[in-house]
Order: structure tokens, then C-alpha cells, then sequence
């Protein structure tokens, strides 16, 4: 998920935040890693289950008023791009 997220370049109209379990120096090498393209927020593991991430790397998607519109493993960028549109889709009213 990294890799991909850091050769495919920030992505318009879309926001990306990477929730990490990882120090604070983790993360912070992480956005580093990723040339600050994305914002990288620690969680703690009490945090992580309220979220009820089920497994690692796992998605939420979020619409403008930060309902949870959809969630799921996350399986390759391709994936999330076909999800993604999907989503978009679906909140589009006639």
C-alpha cells in the first residue's frame, strides 16, 4: 500500500489520511517517506478499535460531511481507484 500510494503522486479530489499505529517517529518517517504527500496520524490501539479496523491495510471512505460511506480491506491502488468510483457514483442524486 505504501509503495503504491507513493509512486502513484497525490490524487486530486480525493484526500488521503494514513492512520498508523506507529511512534511518533515512525509516522514521522513515514511522511517523510512519502514526500509529505499525505497526512499521517498515530492512533493508539483503544482508537484503532473504536474504528473497528478489522484488518490491516483497511479503508474508510468519508463524504464532505464525514459519514463513513464505505469501508473494507484494502487490496491494491487498482482496487481502491474501482471502490473509489464506485462510492462517487453511488452519491451522485438525479
Amino acid at each position: 500500500m505504501i509503495e503504491e500510494l507513493k509512486s502513484c503522486g497525490p490524487i486530486s479530489r480525493i484526500n488521503i489520511v494514513l492512520l498508523t499505529d506507529g511512534s511518533y517517529i515512525e509516522n514521522q518517517q513515514l511522511t517523510e517517506y512519502l514526500m509529505n504527500r499525505y497526512p499521517v496520524q498515530g492512533l493508539e490501539s483503544d482508537e484503532f478499535k473504536l474504528l473497528k479496523a478489522y484488518s490491516k491495510p483497511y479503508y474508510y471512505v468519508v463524504d464532505q460531511n464525514n459519514i463513513i460511506i464505505g469501508s473494507g480491506k484494502w487490496i491494491n491502488l487498482s482496487h481502491m481507484q474501482d471502490i473509489l468510483r464506485i462510492e462517487f457514483i453511488n452519491e451522485v442524486k438525479p
